[in-house]
């Protein structure tokens, strides 16, 4: 009996209890009801600056009101069982700082039971030349223009924007709704569009400014951190014009973009405090490196002696003071208000661009009391992370509210909590995938860093896998990413953390293994792959290569992290479809690469780079054919066989390839003053130098400056750079022909070869590759030799066999018609004075 009096009390609470949550949620309901309109499960005209939305007369309020309870004319009946579509282009990739903030704000108002969200990513701080444009055009189109009709496009940031703009068939019948626009040419290019609106961006630098003035009065020393990217340089010219309006201040600057970051990090170490650092969107290394605005934080931070303040976006728990940032949550939250809007009727001409970037003060406590400064000090309305909730002031805050209401209160706490557990675990938390991402797994190195247990990292490559977003789509390529990270989490449950670091890369850390584990966990990897992929239709065989190092107690756990990507370079450049364990040698390796990208760096700075040139021979004659320029470094430390694979890693190869040209056109200027009937000079191009956009106008420059004949020049272009040859690239090439330079093929014969693509540039010549010359002249081998050289004479193409260095070789080559050879047999690479001397006996 008792106990049924004391589950009847309990149910009388826990009911009073339920009353009093559903009745304020209802009285809420109400409440809310009464200041927006709801219609089909879209609601409009929610925001701070009612102006900004609304041009409406008070008659039409007073309309709305009385017809609440009807749907009006204008208003979105969506059927039952179906939805809206929405299109979210975001310029950059889902692992960006400020992507899930704005994802966040458009979640928090279109709901998914009325609305089908369609996420796109462009990536473009990776992927932003225009033949990366033209790929990602040429997928989006297709959706968009082929694919279901979308109702609305929001576009996040500058570069999804200016996209759109570029290409307005993509957006001809579909109102665009922009946000975080920081380019004043977008914002007035959008403007002459009656279907496109937005929200603009513009940081609050002088606030910023204030704000530190007031935490640390101290302080006449400024130390802002910028990079080279567009924002960067915005940013930069930003604090330019306000620098006279605090003349107190000393401004300093510091461009990671340009300064090594060991430069970087001497500097932050010995300041004064009397300075302060705001870190600007930094995310361009000098080294060529992307990373992200927090792991570039991190740096920051973990060398400066004095407080590291933010101007873009949050990064609090990265080490940063805090800033008035941009408030990415709020901007998702209107653009999606805007959306709504437009879907309810109201035409995008009658909503008035939000030029009012929404901003709000953010600073972490632990931080700020590392450096003693006081939160009396910190901005009207600032939210405080880390900060413990003071049980006095909520009890203060809360005092004489009947006990009811108490218990309401604390579900709300609770709510909180959840919330902010909840929120945590998004940032945390890889988008697709839903393994850690990179931010948590660069938070748990730093832990490591500062324990003795040893750990071993697994680093997992997916081989190939651009090919399987170029030939299935995107869509395909997501679902073998979900499908890998499904099948390493299995391997890996509760013997470690596995993690996504990006794109098409795991990683997997595990805790106190032997080398013997480690590399037993890599052989399971690769072989828990030998069941196919099935995502929709395609069935997939997908081949991953890994890599893998140990973390021993005393290791720094970066250190750890570049042995297993130097293993993972390793095997993906040597093995394939394996792994490798870092090693010893593979550390030497390592360093020998690092000091060899040292040195390519100085000769660029020292004019440490040489030029030999190699002639070329009409067959069985010493009558010159031409010459080939070749580079070389002065203080011999490397051969080409090794510095060229670095500096094409690191991208200084485009800076490389103008030095060959501007000596070799100098030289031949040179000689031709001299008086010498000089052949031409071919200069080698890679894949990689499609990169360097402006290189057929510097070419044209150098040959104008030193006054010589684009006859002289001949590009010998290697047959992968041109085996997917767009219309794009076709230009590229037909830029240098249209002036009068000769364009050949190198490296003929290396394995890519196909007769298709001899047709698709105007080629003058074609080089067989030495591999076919020095190979043993089997009866198959002399035949497709003979072959090569018969297709090229029938169109026209002079013949250069190289590696020749046989008297039969060369007999050969006579017999079946090549035009000209280049090997050791008669010619060796030489310096430019011995060539000169050449050209004494020959010409």
């Amino acid at each position: 009996m008792k106990k049924f009096i004391i589950v009847k009390r309990f149910m009388t609470c826990f009911l009073l209890c339920l009353f009093l949550i559903f009745g304020t949620g209802f009285m809420s309901v109400r409440s809310y009801a009464g200041t927006s309109s709801v219609k089909a499960g879209v609601v409009s005209g929610f925001y701070d600056d009612e102006d900004s939305f609304d041009t409406g007369s008070e008659e039409d309020d007073e309309s709305d009101r009385s017809d609440q309870a009807d749907t009006s004319d204008d208003a979105v009946i969506i059927p039952d069982g179906s939805k809206i579509d929405i299109l979210v282009l975001s310029s950059y990739s889902m692992r960006d700082t400020i992507v899930q903030p704005e994802i966040e704000g458009i979640s928090n108002i279109l709901s998914e039971s009325s609305f089908d969200i369609s996420y796109e990513f462009m990536d473009s701080r990776r992927y932003d030349s225009e033949e990366d444009i033209a790929i990602y055009y040429s997928y989006l189109s297709n959706k968009l223009l082929r694919g279901k009709k979308y109702s609305c496009i929001i576009a996040c940031d500058d570069a999804a924007l200016s996209f759109l703009l570029n290409h307005e068939e993509l957006m001809e019948d579909t109102p665009v709704v922009y946000m975080g626009i920081q380019d004043q040419h977008n914002v007035d290019d959008a403007a002459k569009y009656d279907n496109v609106i937005g929200i603009t961006e513009n940081y609050d630098y002088e606030g910023n400014i204030s704000a530190i003035h007031s935490m640390l009065p101290s302080v006449n020393k400024l130390y802002v951190v910028v990079d080279n990217s567009y924002i960067g340089r915005l940013d930069y010219s930003k604090f330019l014009e306000i620098e006279d309006d605090y003349s107190e201040l000393e401004w300093n600057y510091i461009n990671i973009s340009e300064m090594e970051m060991d430069e970087v990090k001497e500097i932050l170490q010995n300041l004064d405090s009397n300075c302060a650092v705001i870190m600007s969107d930094v995310y361009e290394t000098k080294d060529g490196q992307v990373n992200s605005f927090s792991y570039n934080a991190v740096i920051l931070t973990e060398c400066s002696s004095v407080p590291v303040f933010c101007l873009a976006y949050d990064l609090t728990g990265s080490g940063v003071a805090g800033g008035i940032v941009y408030d990415c949550v709020k901007a998702g939250e209107t653009a999606a208000l805007m959306a709504m809007q437009i879907i309810n009727g109201r035409a995008p001409s009658e909503i008035n661009v939000i030029a009012e970037t929404p901003t709000i003060p953010i600073y972490d406590k632990e931080v700020l009391s590392h450096y003693s400064i006081s939160m009396s000090s910190l901005p009207s309305g600032s939210v405080v992370r880390n900060a413990p909730l003071s049980i006095t002031e909520f009890f203060a805050t809360y005092y004489g509210i009947i006990i009811p209401f108490i218990f309401v209160i604390l579900a709300i706490i609770i709510e909180i909590v959840f919330q902010s557990h909840r929120q945590q675990r998004f940032l945390s938390t890889d988008y697709l995938t839903g393994l850690p991402n990179r931010g948590y797994i660069d938070g748990q190195f730093r832990k490591m860093s500062g324990n003795n247990n040893q750990y071993g990292l697994i680093l997992v490559d997916i081989d190939d896998f651009r090919s399987i977003n170029d030939l299935y789509g995107n869509s395909i390529g997501d679902k073998v990413i979900v499908e890998t990270a499904l099948r390493l989490k299995k391997l890996f449950s509760g013997n470690g953390i596995t993690g996504r670091l990006g794109g098409d890369e795991f990683i997997v850390i595990i805790k106190d293994p032997s080398v013997e584990n480690i590399e037993e966990y890599c052989r399971n990897i690769i072989g828990s792959f030998d069941t196919p992929i099935i995502a929709d239709t395609q069935q997939m065989v997908i081949n991953v290569t890994v890599g893998a190092a140990m973390r021993s107690p005393e290791m720094d756990s970066i250190e750890a992290l570049n042995n297993a990507a130097e293993a993972l370079r390793y095997a993906k450049d040597k093995l394939r479809h394996n792994y490798y364990f870092f090693n010893t040698e593979l550390g030497k390796a390592q360093i020998r690469r690092r000091a060899i990208k040292t040195t390519i760096e100085e000769a660029l700075v020292n004019d440490g780079f040489e030029i030999f040139y190699q002639p070329q021979f009409i067959t069985g004659t010493n009558k010159l054919f031409g010459v080939e320029a070749l580079i070389r470094l002065k203080n011999n430390i490397a051969g080409p066989g090794e510095f060229i694979p670095v500096a094409e890693e690191n991208m200084s190869i485009i800076r490389i390839d103008r030095v060959v040209t501007e000596k070799t056109i100098k030289q031949w200027h040179n000689w031709l003053l001299k008086g010498y009937d000089l052949p031409a000079v071919s200069i080698n191009f890679s894949n990689i130098q499609l990169n360097d956009r402006g290189y057929p106008n510097y070419v044209f420059e150098k040959l104008a400056q030193y006054d010589l004949d684009p006859s002289y020049i001949v590009i010998e272009i290697t047959e992968s750079s041109f085996l997917t040859t767009s219309s794009r690239t076709t230009e590229y090439f037909n830029a240098f022909t249209s002036s009068g330079i000769r364009l050949s093929i190198d490296d003929y014969g290396t394995g890519y070869s196909s007769l298709s693509y001899l047709n698709r540039l105007p080629f003058s010549g074609l080089k067989i590759d030495q591999s076919l010359i020095r190979t043993e002249p089997t009866k198959e081998n002399l035949f497709m030799i003979e072959k090569i050289i018969e297709i090229a004479h029938s169109r026209n193409y002079h013949v250069v066999a190289e590696g020749v260095e046989t008297k039969e070789q060369e007999d050969f080559l006579k017999s079946v018609g090549c035009d000209a050879t280049q090997g050791f047999m008669r010619g060796k690479p030489m310096r430019a004075e011995d060539l000169e001397k050449l050209f004494d006996t020959v010409l």
